[in-house]
């Protein structure tokens, strides 16, 4: 009778050990999944070559539109991209920012491909892409500041907007 009873209490403590454990392991499965951060933000791209803060036309168009990241006006902020050819990194000709920042490259749905840091001042640089642009394809490159750790956060760094409010941009194409 004791040897039943006892099996009995080690398979309802296995039991109830198993599903607490099977718990614990999907909550941190959705734990981890909702600390991922989402790329991808809607800007509609143009077909400016060159675009400032003083002379910004890019408009942000897109269906998520109201979830881009928080902005902020900047003077003197500016990015050029020429045309180029397909591939894995962007050149970027100048770009322009009174702080550390960010140049990011956007597809033409809005969603961000890859961004380089650069600090205060005026350069040039080259962006690493997550995926390649495509021959034909317009793309757009957008200023952020950085958020003080050194890591590009499309909804915790800063974009940065020209006078007109609207964020500095160059667009380009892939050829």
């Amino acid at each position: 009778m004791d040897t039943t009873n006892t099996q009995k209490w080690s398979w309802i403590i296995g039991t109830v050990l198993g599903v607490i454990i099977i718990i614990l392991i999907g909550w941190l499965i959705a734990r981890h999944r909702s600390a991922s951060p989402v790329v991808g933000e809607m800007v509609n791209a143009t077909s400016t070559a060159t675009t400032t803060a003083d002379s910004n036309t890019g408009a942000d168009t897109g269906a998520n539109a109201a979830t881009r990241a928080p902005a902020e006006t900047i003077s003197g902020a500016a990015v050029s991209a020429k045309d180029q050819k397909p591939g894995n990194t962007v050149e970027i000709a100048a770009v322009t920012l009174p702080q550390r920042g960010w140049v990011a490259v956007q597809d033409s749905k809005g969603c961000t491909l890859g961004a380089a840091l650069v600090q205060a001042g005026t350069s040039s640089t080259t962006i690493p892409l997550l995926r390649n642009t495509v021959a034909g394809d317009a793309y757009k490159v957008v200023l952020y500041i950085d958020n003080g750790n050194g890591a590009f956060d499309l909804h915790g760094d800063t974009l940065v907007d020209g006078p007109d409010g609207m964020p500095v941009s160059a667009s380009f194409l892939a050829k």
